[in-house]
């Protein structure tokens, strides 16, 4: 009777023990299971404060390496996003015929003439071309033969930058008030004083404020303020644009960059 008694104790204890052991298993596993939902809920925390602050994970040029800060006063924002873009830092938005392509500043050139190394950009100016209030930056790109090239304008538009080109016989003797001279590729047939308006993310618009058309062998008509006018009106109107205030060319290198905008 008593050794029926000490095997039924044993049994009785193995059982108890069993069922400890199970429910260790199952509060360890219940440990686990939360250990791994905190780890992912802070990889996830890590990810979504990354996505919102790397730029390297934007989508699109721009809007990323400035910061929180700079994106808060305007007033600086708008030249820390050309600067980026300036430096390499940001690509933009290459406006080409209608359809945009993502480029870096040094791809420039190259839209003018891709077999000639020594084209770059030589200078660059600040000045609101379209009279909104907002400054555009306008590139100069010369070759090897100083005359080649043409202009890159970048445009702000919702923080992003836009850039167009522009021939070499447009943004000619740029102006502080934002106009130029311009003239058609053999310099004969079209030539006048213009600006431009309304930047979009297809283009602009350049207008022809005054000017004289006509062929090889002289002018035979002539726009002033839109306006058909007479040879000696057209004269006087480009004489009035040669005294206004020129616009002020930097050379494209950083340290003009922080001079001008620190």
């Amino acid at each position: 009777m008593k050794k029926k008694y000490q095997k039924m104790k044993k049994k009785n204890q193995k059982q108890r023990e069993g069922a400890k052991m199970k429910e260790t298993r199952r509060k360890g596993r219940m440990a686990g299971g939360i250990l791994l939902a905190v780890v992912a809920l802070w990889l996830i925390l890590i990810w979504v404060r990354r996505t919102a602050r790397d730029p390297d994970l934007e989508t699109e040029p721009y809007a990323s390496s400035v910061t929180e800060e700079k994106e808060a006063d305007e007033n600086g924002s708008a030249e820390n996003i050309f600067k980026d873009v300036l430096l390499g830092k940001t690509p933009f938005f290459y406006v080409d015929g209608g359809e945009l392509e993502t480029l870096d500043v040094t791809d420039v050139p190259s839209l003018f003439d891709r077999e000639d190394p020594y084209m770059k950009i030589w200078e660059f100016s600040v000045v609101d071309l379209d009279r909104d209030g907002e400054e555009e930056v306008v590139l100069l790109v010369v070759g090897a033969s100083g005359d080649a090239g043409g202009k890159v304008i970048l445009h702000q538009i919702d923080h992003k930058v836009y850039g167009y080109i522009t021939v070499n016989r447009t943004l000619v003797d740029l102006k502080t008030d934002g106009t130029y001279e311009f003239s058609d590729p053999t310099g004969s047939a079209e030539a006048g004083i213009a600006a431009i308006t309304n930047f979009s993310e297809t283009g602009y618009v350049e207008d022809k404020i005054s000017y004289a058309t006509g062929t090889y062998e002289g002018w035979d008509a002539f726009v002033v303020d839109h306006q058909s006018a007479s040879e000696d009106a057209y004269l006087d109107a480009a004489a009035q644009q040669e005294k206004k205030e020129d616009a002020e060319w930097h050379d494209f290198t950083a340290e003009e960059m922080d001079i001008l905008w620190t």
